[in-house]
């Protein structure tokens, strides 16, 4: 098992029995990272550097050791800021990426809450060759959709409109990188 993964504080968070109703004392303190599925980590490295996320780690899949798992985020990979992404692109079949479909157990899109307003995002987001558009039906009012290289719909809010403007993630504008 990989040196980073601490078992027994695994174990002593997980209920020994099932879950048939969630308890108060199950609530959700937030998410380390989200996970997506990538053609290209290059293209998916550029995108996410494009937003200001860097590229905090390169490894492998430990379940299918074929398979690299990159993560970015904010700080280092701060906990909450972080995205990760699997190629799932295999030589055997035919060497293009699967992807699942949208529906159940299959998010429909990501929000981050970013510094400013999504608006002054716009021209960042255009100078970098991303295409970004007012929030889609069931998103924020205040909010910007852009789509990742594969199509991952991520909408962009206002950290101060989620109530979340003093609690991560936040992504703030991104800098050149050089």
């Amino acid at each position: 098992m990989a040196p980073y993964r601490n078992e027994a504080a695994i174990e002593a968070e997980t209920w020994p029995e099932p879950v048939r109703e969630i308890e108060p004392e199950m609530r959700l303190a937030g998410l380390h990272h989200i996970s997506t599925i990538a053609s290209s980590l290059e293209r998916t490295d550029a995108f996410y550097g494009a937003l200001g996320l860097s590229l905090v780690r390169k490894t492998i899949d430990h379940d299918d050791s074929e398979v690299q798992h990159w993560y970015w985020g904010l700080d280092g990979g701060r906990p909450g800021t972080v995205v990760a992404a699997f190629p799932i692109v295999h030589p055997a079949e035919g060497g293009k990426a699967i992807y699942g479909r949208v529906g159940a157990g299959v998010p429909h899109h990501v929000t981050f809450a970013v510094e400013g307003t999504p608006e002054s995002w716009e021209g960042t987001l255009e100078a970098r060759g991303i295409a970004a558009a007012r929030g889609p039906e069931g998103t924020a009012e205040s909010s910007i959709a852009i789509r990742d290289p594969d199509g991952l719909l991520l909408e962009l809010t206002a950290a101060s409109a989620t109530g979340l403007a003093d609690a991560p993630p936040h992504v703030e504008p991104a800098k050149e990188r050089t």
